[in-house]
């Protein structure tokens, strides 16, 4: 994956010589240097992608798992409100609002977030289970285990074969053991 990564990047660089890049080039750039684990390249390129095209739900999205992989939760909150700004109800868009809420210990706007998160997508044919077990490990970690089983239980039920709800749900704590 990597060396299709420097492929790219290197075609974009040679093409970059006959034409200014569009907001598309660039989204395509930064991921590659996702895919190269180079987080503070692909927030450049992402933030310059934006510049030109503000507009784009994706790219603030994409801006904000960055910013939160980067342990920067501020600007991760700033870019994730901008996303579901232009992309309301985006389900994984605030559940990484709620993550992000969480790296700052600001806990019940995570809460809320996580719980907003579920509550669009409760009649969804399809669901994502991560608002669950994002809400569940942080219960988890506030002493709370008893309030996560449930929300873990719900995770398992969306996606069986997913692995963390499980993780979760054979962690010992004091709630298990009572």
């Amino acid at each position: 994956m990597p060396e299709k990564a420097r492929e790219s990047l290197a075609e974009f660089t040679a093409g970059a010589k006959y034409h200014d890049p569009s907001a598309a080039d660039l989204k395509v750039v930064a991921l590659d240097y996702v895919l190269l684990g180079d987080l503070v390249d692909a927030d450049k390129w992402l933030t310059k992608m934006l510049g030109g095209a503000p507009n784009d739900a994706d790219g603030w999205y994409l801006l904000g798992r960055t910013k939160y992989n980067e342990n920067r939760f501020a600007e991760a909150v700033s870019a994730f409100a901008e996303c579901l700004k232009l992309d309301p109800r985006n389900v994984k868009a605030e559940d990484n609002l709620g993550l992000s809420y969480a790296g700052l210990s600001r806990n019940e706007e995570a809460i809320a977030a996580y719980q907003q998160a579920m509550a669009w997508q409760a009649e969804a044919p399809v669901k994502n289970p991560g608002p669950h077990i994002d809400l569940a490990s942080l219960l988890m970690d506030q002493n709370r285990s008893g309030e996560a089983i449930s929300y873990l239980l719900e995770a398992v039920e969306i996606a069986p074969r997913v692995s963390r709800a499980h993780e979760l749900l054979g962690k010992p704590t004091r709630a298990w053991s009572s």
